[in-house]
């Protein structure tokens, strides 16, 4: 009974720290449309890292550690903060339409 309990307690918690607040979902959906919009070669996109440094309703820091080919197939690597304030969407401090 003891570990049935614990396991349920365990999941709930695993669930919960694992939802994003809706700020958080829609800068992450934006910096990865903006990324298939701009690299060379979007299918060769590698996300190292995910960093969340600001979350509430309406306004979401997510700097992003990631790698992608570029114009001569070689892989770089980058580092960028992208923001969702409000309705706007920013990379690395300036909005993007």
């Amino acid at each position: 009974m003891k570990i049935k309990t614990l396991l349920i307690v365990l999941m709930t918690s695993v669930f919960l720290m694992s939802c994003d607040s809706s700020s958080v979902s829609s800068c992450k959906r934006e910096y990865k449309s903006y990324l298939k919009k701009t690299l060379k070669d979007p299918s060769s996109l590698i996300v190292y890292s995910e960093r969340i440094t600001r979350d509430d309703k309406y306004h979401a820091i997510i700097k992003v550690d990631y790698g992608a080919k570029n114009s001569y197939g070689a892989y770089t690597r980058k580092t960028s903060v992208f923001q969702y304030v409000g309705y706007s969407f920013l990379v690395d401090g300036e909005i993007i339409d």
